[in-house]
């Protein structure tokens, strides 16, 4: 049996590693304890503190799935990032999708092209063109990185080769996150809109997570729903995931 002689070097070199690693282990409890701490002082209790505890993490496309992933989501304001998870939650389940005889009229009048993921930079420009926004050049930034992982969706209103509405948001699970629109024509973010809606219904979506509740959400059907209702809404979506499609399987025409 070969025996290992252990030099000086050696030993002190297993010595600072079993001191870091003791270090790191402490460290690791020591920050456990704090989050536990906060979780139980914080109005918000563990939901509050994942916010705080995410205000303070670098903006990566990585930290924004996992926080869409708890039903968090970040809005910056000038230059100050806040997780934000409302409580109650405005919610459009797609089951319950109200369209007025009205819109159904708009929509068939209508010469929009409605298409899907064409141009991610157009309707993040589009949605940032406004005098105050959170879409700041971070949030700009991240949203390209997670369109590149196909994580990021729109919808686009085109008039004579021209876009003249988006919105776009993130699928998570069986809840479409919406995040925002913008609209340079009457009626055209209203149009692509509800083709966004009842595209997620027929790919088997639950619902869009409209984040703050708003008289135009409501029109549509959305409600206010209790946080933790809509986090279990959100955790069932995970365990079966809707399939959204890909852009060549879903363009559509108004008109």
């Amino acid at each position: 049996m070969t025996q290992t002689t252990r030099t000086p070097a050696t030993r002190r070199s297993h010595r600072d590693g079993t001191l870091r690693d003791t270090i790191l282990e402490r460290g690791q409890r020591k920050c456990q304890r704090a989050f536990g701490y906060a979780a139980a002082a914080l109005p918000g209790g563990p939901i509050a503190s994942m916010c705080i505890i995410n205000d303070r993490l670098p903006l990566t496309p990585e930290l924004m799935l996992m926080g869409y992933s708890q039903g968090l989501f970040p809005m910056d304001y000038s230059g100050t990032l806040r997780w934000q998870s409302p409580d109650p939650r405005s919610v459009l389940l797609l089951a319950d999708l109200r369209i007025s005889a009205r819109m159904r009229a708009l929509m068939r009048r209508a010469t929009f092209d409605i298409r899907f993921d064409t141009d991610l930079e157009g309707v993040l420009q589009g949605c940032a063109d406004r005098e105050e926004t959170w879409l700041t050049p971070r949030m700009l930034d991240v949203y390209r990185a997670l369109g590149e992982l196909g994580a990021v969706r729109t919808t686009e209103a085109w008039h004579r080769g021209r876009m003249v509405a988006g919105t776009f948001g993130v699928p998570m699970g069986r809840v479409f996150i919406g995040e925002s629109s913008f609209t340079r024509m009457d009626n055209a973010s209203k149009i692509a809109w509800v083709h966004t809606a009842e595209h997620l219904r027929a790919q088997g979506f639950d619902a869009i997570d409209c984040q703050y509740h708003k008289p135009h959400f409501a029109r549509f059907g959305a409600i206010e729903m209790p946080r933790d209702e809509y986090r279990r809404l959100l955790a069932r979506g995970m365990v079966a995931p809707a399939d959204y499609g890909q852009p060549s399987q879903v363009r559509a025409v108004a008109g």
